[in-house]
């Protein structure tokens, strides 16, 4: 794994929803609405979206008076999504831009413990034991590493040769 210290792991897409309102009269006809507040009116309303990729550092500024884009670089993709209503809008965002989430693996829905600090494969099997004594729900444990410990040894509890940490393989640092 390289080191990611000094690394920016986060990105960011920005992406906004407006949601414009319309009064209608008996025709049909729409009028915008700039300020609608007002409770007792009926209201139809329209969303579009707008998301600008780009992969360079970036300031978004959101007034009242407009919305102000800046990067550092890079070129400007600008993608509009129209409604018309906001759903409509971000289904169309995940659908062709990001993509939907992948579904987990049933496991990982369940029950977890983690902790740093097992000294052995006794004490891991301890813990599992006392789980399945008071009868609390476990699918998954993890035995947490840090960095300096990751070629860490445990003794083999059926002999008296020494082994890897094979926990290590699930270990995220």
């Amino acid at each position: 794994m390289a080191d990611t210290a000094d690394a920016n792991l986060y990105g960011s897409h920005p992406i906004y929803l407006d949601t414009r309102y319309f009064t209608a009269d008996p025709s049909g006809k729409l009028t915008y609405v700039a300020n609608a507040t007002d409770r007792t009116a009926k209201y139809v309303s329209y969303t579009h979206g707008v998301f600008l990729r780009n992969a360079h550092a970036q300031e978004i500024l959101l007034r009242p008076s407009g919305i102000t884009w800046r990067t550092l670089g890079g070129s400007v993709d600008l993608y509009f999504y129209s409604g018309p209503r906001a759903e409509d809008v971000t289904k169309a965002y995940q659908q062709t831009t990001t993509g939907l989430p992948a579904m987990q693996q049933y496991w990982t829905l369940g029950f977890h413990q983690c902790r740093w600090g097992y000294d052995s494969w006794a004490a891991l099997q301890e813990v599992v034991d006392n789980f399945a004594k008071f009868e609390i729900p476990l699918e998954t444990i993890w035995s947490e590493q840090s960095a300096p410990f990751q070629h860490s040894t445990w003794m083999d509890p059926g002999s008296a040769r020494v082994r890897a940490d094979p926990l290590q393989a699930t270990s995220t640092t």
